[in-house]
């Protein structure tokens, strides 16, 4: 970035502005925040159809879906759509031994283990007394 000069009247505290101040830099602040929420619904949007797509032509194969599939040897060479043969990729990587492809398996299917953070009242009491002997939060 040659020759930038950077805004120092961005730099003043909120508090020091005046309340039309803070309206107008409210406002540029929501435009921009609903233009970023925009560009993220519209790449999802836009995964979501490119993952329903078929992987070869209709005239070419009838599109067949992972329901009609009995199976990993029927799935070959059938017309399924990107999503379906991610997904049939991942359990065949799995089979071979990825432990990456069985977790995303795992968690596609919503059996991901839950993250326990255990804590008992002894360890808050304990807290409460270290924080008391050290003259509370620093």
């Amino acid at each position: 970035m040659a020759n930038y000069e950077p805004n120092l009247d961005n730099l003043k505290p909120f508090s020091e502005r005046s309340p039309e101040e803070r309206r107008e830099l409210g406002r540029k602040g929501a435009l921009k925040a609903n233009e970023v929420m925009r560009r993220k619904k519209s790449m999802r949007q836009g995964c979501e159809i490119a993952l329903t797509m078929p992987l070869k032509s209709i005239e070419e194969a009838e599109l067949v879906s992972v329901e009609d599939i009995a199976s990993f040897v029927e799935a070959k060479g059938k017309n399924v759509s990107v999503q379906d043969a991610m997904i049939l990729k991942q359990i065949q990587l799995a089979l071979a031994g990825s432990h990456r492809s069985f977790e995303i398996i795992r968690d596609t299917v919503g059996e991901k283990p839950k993250e326990r953070i255990e804590t008992s009242t002894e360890t808050l009491d304990k807290l409460d007394e270290v924080l008391a002997n050290i003259g509370g939060v620093i």
